[in-house]
């Protein structure tokens, strides 16, 4: 399906892949933002090419009515997986700085 896992941190990358081709929103859904980070929720194939999909705890379940190749239908937003990556959270480690402010003590030799 995807890389993804229920549970993970994702960050939204690109605006023009949350939906697959031939899906046009009709309504105007919820959209994720660029650069922000979504927790992971659901993992489904699309109805268009089963393209693996997300769904996201940020951004609550509705439905929306979409064009799928000229036919309007309703359905659950869900959003291409292509347009999120893995969030890498990156662990702040201060040691160096506390080092730099408590210098060891040089003794002097007579």
């Amino acid at each position: 399906m995807c890389n993804f896992r229920i549970g993970q941190k994702v960050v939204c990358i690109e605006m023009d892949r949350l939906y697959p081709e031939g899906v046009e929103p009709v309504d105007e859904p919820i959209q994720p933002q660029v650069g922000r980070v979504y927790t992971v929720r659901q993992m489904l194939l699309g109805v268009v090419g089963n393209l693996p999909c997300i769904k996201v705890e940020e951004i609550p379940d509705h439905h929306v009515h979409v064009r799928l190749n000229g036919e309007l239908l309703l359905g659950d937003v869900v959003f291409d997986a292509a347009g999120f990556r893995p969030s890498v959270e990156k662990k702040t480690d201060i040691s160096i700085f506390k080092s730099i402010l408590n210098p060891s003590r040089v003794e002097e030799v007579a």
